[in-house]
């Protein structure tokens, strides 16, 4: 269960910088361990604010108890024509 939680936070977290920035960003790697966890993305201009807003506006969202909303394809090609913004 807690990779699955850790699964959802690092979408949302991902979304929230994405939005922030104002662009899609390139996720490297992602791993889920049983005491941290891990998310490497390339970018030129990510700025610690940015960061710090993000995990703020994550951290929010999972104390107000938000409905995590799930979709499911039957291909990487059509969830990305159902979600052009999919990364």
């Amino acid at each position: 269960m807690q990779n699955k939680l850790a699964h959802t936070a690092e979408h949302a977290f991902i979304g929230s910088l994405q939005k922030l920035m104002g662009k899609t960003l390139n996720v490297r790697k992602v791993e889920h361990r049983d005491h941290d966890n891990l998310v490497i993305i390339t970018t030129k201009d990510l700025e610690m604010d940015i960061v710090i807003k993000a995990e703020k506006e994550v951290n929010s969202l999972i104390s107000q108890g938000r409905r995590v909303i799930t979709h499911t394809f039957g291909s990487l090609a059509e969830a990305k024509r159902e979600l052009p913004n999919l990364r």
